[in-house]
């Protein structure tokens, strides 16, 4: 069974450790957050992990707690905008999945359909960054359905309640990144090890 600890942000499958699309991105240098001073990553990151959290509880029907924390209550009121105009229904949100054919892990936000088909969207707090194709590819990946049939989106959510959809078209690309980067951090995990 996959698990997630949402302190560390690591998966283990059956108690070993396996590696996640965040940490494989990483590690090759795909996604690189360092380079943002810590006074603006660290909120960033904290923001992020409150947003999870609180969609979760959304698609829950959780009482939205949300509306009293100031560090996401625009932006969560941005996501509620887009579930409403969007037509958006979850099948499966905030699941930690595992892929056996590629040995990686991930948590997909959500999946499910919108008016114009299945959707997998990923929700962003911040800017864009190029790597959010490469994310939802290795997510699409992770459900196991036709991705020919499935549209993805980072929905970049804003302090001020609005938010900006944008579509990732070429699936095939993006996961072929992803799986190079996937290669090369297999690669770096067996070659750079003490023995």
């Amino acid at each position: 069974m996959i698990t997630l600890d949402p302190n560390t942000h690591t998966y283990s499958l059956d108690g070993k450790p396996v590696p996640g699309v965040n940490q494989i991105l990483e590690s090759v240098g795909i996604c690189d957050y360092s380079r943002i001073p810590d006074k603006h990553r660290i909120p960033a990151l904290e923001r992020g992990k409150l947003m999870h959290m609180a969609s979760e509880d959304l698609f829950d029907g959780v009482d939205p707690w949300w509306v009293d924390e100031p560090s996401i209550a625009g932006r969560m009121s941005a996501l509620e905008k887009w579930v409403e105009e969007s037509g958006f229904i979850p099948r499966q949100w905030e699941e930690p999945m595992y892929s056996s054919i590629h040995g990686y892990a991930g948590t997909p936000d959500a999946f499910g359909e919108d008016r114009d088909g299945l959707l997998l969207p990923d929700w962003k707090s911040g800017q864009y960054y190029p790597d959010y194709p490469i994310a939802t590819a290795a997510y699409l990946a992770l459900m196991e359905v036709d991705s020919h049939k499935v549209r993805r989106c980072s929905l970049l959510l804003r302090d001020n309640g609005t938010y900006k959809q944008v579509f990732h078209e070429d699936f095939f690309r993006d996961f072929t990144v992803f799986q190079n980067a996937l290669s090369i951090f297999k690669w770096k995990a067996a070659k750079l090890r003490t023995p």
